[in-house]
């Protein structure tokens, strides 16, 4: 998640039960924390029932996995948020929980290409690519290395070498790839 996409301050609320000293209980909320997430209201509605007009809002969260594990861990089993700052309250009818995928899959004619462990690859794993073409599987390892460590040392060699094209034409590449993969996405719709 890009920290930068986290646009919003929600405070979660749990509610609580205190006893009333009779033998019995009162219900009450309390504050339990504050988060950023990305908020975005998807649809609303607004009817009116028993003589009340009601408005329903349903909106998306998405926070950092571990703030939300966090809070699963400590709240209550009843928590309910509120935008900072406003008064509506939201209650959570849904947790959808989504790990970090690591692989990529590249399908063409005929082709494809899939790999398990794309980026930051620990320095002590020899990587597998798997390479299909009509049929015909091959498995591509590469070596060993630390590739953040490779990495600065092509920048810097290429610094001292004054070959500073190389890392603009990797970039240029990149970007009129991603155009023709944006306008074919385009095309197809």
């Amino acid at each position: 998640m890009n920290p930068g996409k986290l646009n919003t301050r929600i405070v979660i609320w749990q509610l609580t039960q205190i006893t009333d000293g009779y033998g019995g209980f009162l219900e009450g909320t309390n504050e339990f924390s504050t988060i950023w997430v990305n908020y975005k209201q998807l649809k609303g509605d607004r009817s009116t029932e028993n003589g009340q007009r009601a408005t329903r809002t349903d909106v998306e969260l998405i926070a950092r996995t571990d703030t939300i594990d966090y809070v699963n861990a400590n709240a209550t089993s009843n928590w309910f948020f509120k935008i900072e700052g406003e008064s509506d309250t939201y209650r959570i009818n849904n947790i959808f929980e989504s790990e970090y995928k690591n692989h990529i899959n590249i399908l063409g004619l005929n082709c494809s290409v899939d790999n398990e462990r794309i980026f930051t690859i620990p320095d002590n794993l020899e990587n597998e690519i798997t390479v299909k073409f009509s049929n015909d599987k091959k498995k591509v390892k590469s070596t060993k290395a630390d590739c953040f460590e490779l990495f600065i040392r092509k920048v810097l060699d290429d610094i001292e070498n004054e070959n500073y094209a190389t890392f603009s034409k990797i970039l240029l590449s990149d970007a009129k790839i991603l155009n023709r993969l944006k306008s074919s996405v385009k095309s197809e719709f």
